[in-house]
């Protein structure tokens, strides 16, 4: 009798320990269905950020390399070329040949050539200024 009021006692916790497992089990059916498909979904959206993190940094790579060739190109024009203040000093230089007036000689290099230039200059009267020919005045 003893064995048979053990063996009750056990049947009715393992029936209840059964019920608990088809409880989890069923659970588990309806969330882990659900829980897979987030995972799946999470690894895709991992999987897109990571092909444009990956695309980012080859365009930054690009720009950069670009960049670095103009600077390079921009360093060995600046070498090549002369230096601003050397350019600036024969643009000026050219510039002072060009608007430099030419000295012409003149026939009076002295004073008293000056006043002997003068002294030869013919003397106008009142009466050459009425006979001088030109446009004729009217009244």
């Amino acid at each position: 009798m003893a064995l048979l009021t053990v063996a009750i006692f056990t049947l009715q916790e393992l029936a209840r320990a059964a019920r608990s497992a088809e409880k989890l089990l069923d659970t588990l059916n309806r969330e882990l269905p659900q829980t897979l498909n987030d995972l799946r979904l999470t690894g895709k959206d991992l999987s897109g950020l990571s092909d444009e993190v990956s695309h980012s940094v080859q365009s930054a790579r690009s720009v950069v390399e670009h960049d670095d060739k103009g600077i390079t190109t921009a360093k060995v024009q600046a070498q090549n070329r002369p230096s601003a203040s050397n350019t600036t000093v024969n643009t000026a230089k050219s510039a002072e040949k060009i608007t430099e007036p030419k000295r012409v000689e003149s026939p009076v290099n002295t004073t008293a050539d000056a006043i002997k230039t003068v002294e030869e200059l013919p003397v106008a009267t009142p009466s050459d200024s009425i006979h001088r020919p030109g446009p004729e005045r009217q009244p």
